[in-house]
């Protein structure tokens, strides 16, 4: 399966008609890239807006039913993840270290607040070492 086809099918509001529209919208840009002819170009156009409109609609349609039913039901979490998916924000995953291997130090750190100290000592330190290797002005 193609990438388009995988995107696609992941897009519950698109349909045959879309599907269809956008093949057709295509083929009127291979034909005005071809013929380089403005009235192909006006063809094009006038298809690629109504196509446009007819995406929008489908997905807006989508989008409301999903809230109408989230608001019927009284899921406030359902309705906050819909709106969610609408803007296309996504949780972050936060990735702490679980382990740290410290330079000063031969053993690994685990625990977090261990692996929290020796970091806070390793930036702290830096100055301490930058400062040191910078040559002394007189």
């Amino acid at each position: 399966m193609s990438k388009r086809a995988k995107k696609r099918s992941l897009t519950p509001w698109f349909d045959t008609e879309i599907y269809v529209g956008e093949k057709i919208q295509a083929r009127l840009f291979r034909r005005f890239r071809k013929s380089n002819k403005e009235e192909d170009h006006e063809i094009y156009r006038i298809f690629h807006n109504s196509l446009s409109k007819k995406k929008y609609r489908a997905k807006r349609k989508y989008f409301l039913d999903l809230l109408n039913d989230a608001k019927n039901e009284g899921d406030k979490t359902a309705t906050w993840n819909i709106i969610n998916r609408v803007f296309g924000k996504k949780k972050k995953s936060r990735v702490f270290p679980t382990t740290l291997n410290t330079e000063e130090q031969t053993q690994t750190e685990s625990h977090p607040k261990d692996v929290a100290n020796a970091l806070n000592n390793h930036f702290a330190s830096v100055a301490e070492k930058l400062a040191r290797s910078l040559p002394k002005k007189i």
